[in-house]
């Protein structure tokens, strides 16, 4: 089970969503970028291999979870008046 948190003050869960999303995306990133880096002998651990299997398809459920609640706020808000000022 993957479980992680970030301690922001940012109170807007359309803002928060978007932030938690990329922070996932770099991380599994640079897991990318260490793994190919040492891959000839990370790739000899089966259980390494099952672990990455699995991260993947949990950061693509948290990718689509996080996206879903974006997209959710972003239709509740409504959009704001145009306000003009005339001298």
């Amino acid at each position: 089970m993957l479980c992680w948190g970030f301690r922001y003050f940012e109170t807007n869960p359309q803002r928060l969503a978007g932030c938690l999303s990329a922070l996932l995306q770099v991380s599994a990133h640079m897991e990318e970028v260490f793994y190919g880096c040492f891959e000839t002998r990370l790739s000899l651990d089966p259980e390494l291999v099952r672990k990455r299997t699995e991260f993947s398809e949990m950061r693509r459920q948290q990718t689509q979870y996080l996206r879903e609640i974006y997209n959710a706020l972003s239709e509740t808000i409504e959009p704001k008046q145009n306000i003009t000022v005339t001298p």
